[in-house]
């Protein structure tokens, strides 16, 4: 499952009255801890900062169908200069949390997040980086916005909706077929 938010119907005051309190009660938390939100619109420049953090997410990750590299960070920015963004939060003068987006003519996707989960309790990091995230594609003029599988319960109350996502997958073998048709849920948790 996967989420999505319709950001061009997304005013704050069209969420309902404990939605909105929520939000406020990040946003109030992100002030007093004197949370930085900065928008860099070249992920490349800020390879030493994002990386790590995707590390420690990756680190806790239940299953890993791929692990992207710097060299992943490195390139996206040349490969695709105009159609990526990141958003950093840093406190306590040093990166908290970070997320890598991709821009297109009407969807923005939130791509990969990191965390310091050494400090993201105490700061609601993630709370408040989704909520940069929904602001940018705000900002981009995006009229949707994919947010990927995690965090359905928190990604709701900023007005997202499930979409499933279904693969299908045939073995021109009839053996491996059965083989294969068997062992989904293994291979496919």
């Amino acid at each position: 499952t996967v989420t999505g938010v319709q950001t061009c119907a997304l005013p704050i005051s069209a969420m309902r009255a404990g939605y909105r309190r929520q939000l406020s009660a990040t946003l109030r938390l992100r002030d007093e801890h004197g949370l930085r939100v900065r928008s860099v619109p070249d992920v490349g420049s800020m390879v030493d900062e994002i990386a790590p953090l995707y590390d420690q997410v990756m680190d806790r990750a239940e299953h890993q169908l791929e692990r992207l590299n710097r060299a992943f960070f490195e390139r996206l920015a040349a490969n695709l200069p105009e159609a990526h963004g990141l958003i950093l939060q840093d406190a306590e003068g040093r990166p908290l949390a970070g997320a890598v987006l991709l821009r297109g003519p009407t969807r923005s996707t939130f791509l990969i997040a990191g965390i310091d989960y050494a400090r993201n309790r105490r700061h609601s990091a993630y709370e408040n980086l989704v909520t940069a995230v929904v602001k940018q594609a705000i900002e981009w003029g995006s009229c949707s916005l994919e947010m990927g599988q995690t965090s359905l319960p928190l990604k709701t109350r900023l007005g997202a909706t499930p979409a499933d996502r279904w693969l299908y997958l045939r073995h021109a073998n009839p053996t491996w077929q059965r083989i294969l048709s068997a062992g989904g849920p293994l291979l496919f948790p």
